[in-house]
């Protein structure tokens, strides 16, 4: 039971830097991909982008679902205390 609590506690901090490190990786890969030093740039920010488009279908679930939880809480707790 606690280790549920402490999961669901820090859900949003695990998506944040999950999200964080996907985004690092695919632009380390678009740079690493390419030689040269201007178009291992611009391939890892377009690598970036299309990392994020990725990763935000991929996890917009769950960022939708942690902010779910976020307004409950702040509606049960506005609830209970007026």
């Amino acid at each position: 039971m606690i280790l549920s609590r402490l999961i669901v506690q820090w859900l949003e901090v695990i998506i944040e830097v999950g999200l964080w490190i996907f985004l690092i990786a695919s632009f380390i890969a678009g740079w690493m991909s390419v030689d040269g030093f201007f178009a291992g740039l611009i391939r890892g920010i377009i690598s970036m982008i299309i990392g994020a488009i990725f990763s935000a279908v991929l996890f917009g679930f769950f960022i939708l679902l942690a902010d779910i939880r976020k307004m409950l809480k702040q509606l049960l707790d506005m609830k209970t205390v007026a």
